[in-house]
């Protein structure tokens, strides 16, 4: 099993880390960070371990979300041996929109 991040998510992941850093200081940043790569690890081991996302339930494939942190969730999907990621949502937003985003 490994794990793939999408441009997507990569680009979400970046845009959420600043806001954390700028918002709330390199501590806070460094825990998130760290929650990242500790649920990555997690994921590896456990790959259903988020639950499935109703708001993406009408997407092909079967995404779920984990959080991280309080403010934030991992939307990724399983296909075979690999565990896409595909975005890192700011749970501050409008659901409807994560549904559209992705």
């Amino acid at each position: 099993m490994r794990i793939e991040i999408t441009d997507f998510a990569k680009s979400s992941y970046w845009e959420v880390s600043s806001y954390i850093q700028e918002r709330f200081g390199i501590p806070t940043f460094l825990k998130f960070e760290r929650e990242v790569k500790d649920t990555g690890k997690a994921l590896l081991r456990f790959p259903n371990l988020g639950k499935m996302e109703p708001l993406l339930e009408h997407r092909p494939h079967g995404m779920r979300s984990i959080p991280i942190g309080r403010l934030t969730k991992m939307i990724y999907y399983i296909d075979d041996d690999v565990i896409y990621v595909v975005d890192f949502w700011p749970t501050r937003r409008d659901p409807n929109i994560l549904s559209g985003s992705i």
